[in-house]
């Protein structure tokens, strides 16, 4: 098995923020926290989204221990079976003093070759460690990290409740996902075309909640409580639990409302709409997009970011039954994603939205070139 204690640093203390940004920045913060105040056991599951970003975290934490006079001791399997070996191995794995942590380390992406034997060797190990839940709390008198792609969650929420259980945290490092644009692809694939959580891949929303809950009365961790009330609202989404996620998001709203930081108070306005609009509410949801759109623009957004709305407002426009303007604003959505650059798929969603609105005005012809395109 691949196992040594890792040497790597990284100088630039600022790196999690220049690479995934703010939102980023405040997670990592809450892992380091606990390095701060927390003694003794305990299970930390870090979420990346790919191998450059694990280096960048593990190479953070090493820093952070060198200032507390420990060092790290990281398990970074090369292939799957060594991977497979850590469930047995690692309780007996001697912790003295100066191990600050623990850290297992496997990231691999779906569409890896291989993705399918690391999959089950995610699924081997961490079966094994459910086994040695009582023996891990007694040998490790210091924190498990254990960090890996997204798709890792549910698989351990499945193959490991015991384990799950007794988690401390789960910390997600993400590009801007959270606040300052659109989920992936992936997790937007409805008939509608709107962007939704994608139930595999959601936060725990109790988790969440309780960790926000803990900021309650710290006057200098209010964008940390918005941030997570906002990850709590994911969380119930992707589980269809509308109006828990609405009640989160207004209350995360009327938070960073006065942080002077429009455009995060407009993409929690828009995570905001969608809660709505998915109740069914169509009349109300437009109004928060509207204003969700223009707290983007006031803030400078960049042209995808407003796409995104604009494209979530024509189909609340295109849910009360206006589709001559619910064209004409999905044909503002596409031209501004077209300015931004984005993707193919997301041009995609915004131009077959536009298909539906021509087609509900009876210009079938028309529709069927559109959904071509």
């Amino acid at each position: 098995m691949a196992s040594r204690i890792a040497a790597h640093r990284i100088d630039d203390g600022n790196a999690i923020a220049r690479r995934y940004g703010h939102a980023a920045a405040n997670e990592w913060r809450r892992l380091l926290a606990h390095f701060d105040l927390g003694d003794g056991f305990a299970l930390i599951v870090l979420i990346v989204p790919d191998r450059d970003g694990a280096a960048i975290c593990r190479g953070e934490l090493e820093k952070q221990l060198v200032t507390q006079k420990k060092h790290l001791t990281s398990f970074m399997p090369v292939v799957p079976a060594d991977l497979s070996q850590i469930a047995t191995s690692l309780p007996d794995q001697a912790t003295g003093s100066d191990i600050g942590a623990v850290w297992i380390e496997a990231v691999v992406a779906r569409s890896a070759r291989d993705f399918p034997e690391w999959e089950q060797a995610w699924r081997r190990t961490l079966e094994g460690l459910n086994q040695q839940r009582n023996p891990l709390r007694q040998s490790f008198h210091c924190p498990i990290v254990i960090t890996a792609a997204p798709w890792l969650v549910p698989l351990f929420r499945d193959v490991a409740p015991d384990l799950w259980s007794i988690r401390s945290q789960v910390v997600r490092i993400e590009p801007e996902h959270d606040l300052r644009r659109e989920r992936t692809a992936e997790a937007r694939d409805t008939a509608a075309g709107r962007d939704r959580p994608d139930p595999t891949d959601s936060p725990d929303p109790e988790l969440a909640q309780r960790e926000a809950g803990r900021l309650l009365g710290a006057p200098d961790r209010v964008r940390d409580r918005a941030l997570l009330l906002a990850r709590a609202a994911r969380g119930f989404h992707g589980q269809n639990r509308l109006p828990e996620a609405e009640a989160a998001l207004r209350e995360s709203s009327d938070l960073i409302a006065g942080l002077g930081d429009p455009v995060g108070h407009g993409n929690v306005m828009h995570e905001l709409g969608r809660a709505i609009q998915d109740q069914g509410r169509a009349a109300e949801a437009e109004a928060t997009f509207r204003r969700a759109l223009a707290l983007k623009e006031e803030g400078g957004a960049t042209a995808t970011e407003r796409g995104i709305t604009m494209n979530n407002l024509g189909g609340a426009i295109l849910d009360q039954g206006r589709a001559a303007e619910a064209e004409a604003t999905f044909r503002r959505a596409l031209a501004l994603k077209e300015e931004g650059g984005a993707t193919a798929t997301e041009r995609g969603i915004t131009m077959n939205n536009l298909g539906g609105a021509i087609l509900d005005q009876g210009r079938a012809a028309e529709a069927e070139a559109t959904f071509r395109r």
